[in-house]
């Protein structure tokens, strides 16, 4: 494998189907929305429209460890 593929462009890759989830959605909701999707994280919106960050698998592994869910 040559490191060329690191020079690859994002747009190459990217795909243009977009997911989001309000704020206000429920950690359960957004797990099933990632697991039936095959995605690792979605951005997060408020009720503008406005982005207001990202949800990712590594956050619901820092719920499960903060709540002692192992």
């Amino acid at each position: 494998p040559s490191l060329d593929i690191l020079k690859e462009k994002v747009s190459t890759i990217v795909t243009t189907e977009l997911t989001q989830v309000n704020i206000n959605e429920s950690v359960s909701k957004v797990a099933k929305i990632l697991i039936e999707k095959g995605i690792g994280g979605v951005p997060v919106i408020d009720d503008d429209g406005s982005l207001v960050g990202v949800f990712t698998e590594r956050d619901i592994l820092l719920l499960i460890g903060r709540y002692q869910l192992f």
